[in-house]
């Protein structure tokens, strides 16, 4: 395990949320005599002469919470392509529109060029002994996606955790390792091979940096890991990676057992919490466009748009809205960042997670 956590110290994440206050400035009211009321100039130069003299006459200013003046500033990742799919360079802020629950955001800021890492754990126990050919072949598909300075790491669970290749940059790197994957005679160990990455993820985290893709290839064999399905989960929401898994569940498996209808279960609702997904193929055949086709969503170059709005309710992708202004764009995938900066009007800033 301690092979693997170490090629995986590049996989960065920031994990939890934490709640900001802000104080703000008031007036305070002064008992004065009140002027006759049908002097409005003298009224008026009361007035004046009190507000500019304040501070000079020692009065102090009493203090009030003014929530509405503080905001906070949250930024979600997206894919952008033209109508042909090819990934778009060289976007503003003018290119950006957003909308939280049908209300225009403004846009503080957009970054090009953030990357993500990816970690692929494959199955290579003795129950997807027949799929293995098409594993290979997947593993390739997925390879020639990759380009600089993305890299992914690969590992197989038939049994212990086993590491592959990588951390890697290098499409020839993976190929290789793809032609060395084999069935090996011992069962599914997917619940330890997640918390193994998970935890290796929350330890090496940043807060300024995309969590990782773990990309899950399983039979969903029955799991021999001892460690528990709770376990696994609040690793994985802890550390913040986007999960996806493809499932190969042959016609003459599905859901045949409680286990394995308790695990499909227990990967989906992950995947979903996380902001992935669950793709069931029946054809082990199948698998190696279903790699290549999410190996090339996940390595697109990712534009960073920053936002203001409200602290509380906390952003949901769901009440989310990325637009593009160009003709012919489309935001192919939008995922929110946890990490967050609270703004007031005072001119004080504050990052949380």
């Amino acid at each position: 395990m301690s092979a693997v956590r170490a090629q995986n110290k590049r996989l960065l994440y920031s994990p939890h949320d934490a709640t900001v206050k802000s104080v703000q400035n008031r007036s305070q009211d002064f008992d004065r005599p009140r002027p006759p009321p049908d002097n409005l100039h003298t009224v008026s130069t009361l007035l004046s002469w009190i507000l500019t003299m304040t501070p000079f006459l020692g009065l102090q200013a009493d203090e009030t919470p003014a929530a509405a003046e503080a905001f906070a500033i949250r930024t979600v990742l997206v894919s952008v392509s033209d109508a042909n799919g090819i990934p778009l360079q060289g976007l503003g802020e003018e290119d950006f529109q957003v909308e939280e629950n049908g209300v225009g955001r403004d846009i503080v800021e957009v970054e090009a060029g953030a990357w993500q890492e990816i970690v692929l754990l494959v199955d290579t126990s003795a129950g997807f002994r027949e799929g293995i050919p098409s594993l290979r072949k997947g593993v390739e598909g997925f390879a020639a996606e990759l380009r600089e300075p993305q890299s992914v790491l690969l590992a197989d669970f038939g049994g212990s955790l086993h590491h592959l290749a990588g951390p890697t940059s290098d499409p020839d790197v993976l190929v290789r390792a793809a032609a060395r994957i084999a069935a090996r005679i011992e069962g599914a160990f997917l619940m330890d091979a997640m918390a193994e990455v998970c935890s290796g993820v929350a330890a090496t985290r940043q807060a300024d940096a995309e969590p990782p893709a773990l990309v899950i290839v399983t039979g969903l064999m029955p799991d021999g890991s001892s460690t528990p399905l709770e376990e696994v989960h609040r690793l994985a929401i802890e550390s913040g990676v986007l999960i996806h898994v493809i499932l190969y569940d042959p016609p003459d498996q599905t859901s045949r057992f409680e286990q394995r209808a308790q695990m499909e279960n227990f990967l989906a609702t992950l995947a979903q919490q996380s902001g992935g997904r669950l793709t069931r193929i029946l054809a082990a055949a199948s698998l190696p466009d279903v790699l290549a086709e999410l190996g090339a969503e996940l390595m697109q170059p990712r534009y960073r748009v920053s936002f203001l709005t409200e602290i509380e309710p906390p952003t949901t992708v769901e009440n989310l809205s990325v637009q593009l202004t160009r003709e012919g764009a489309r935001v192919t995938r939008t995922r929110l960042m946890r990490l967050e900066r609270v703004v007031s009007s005072s001119g004080t800033e504050e990052v949380t997670q």
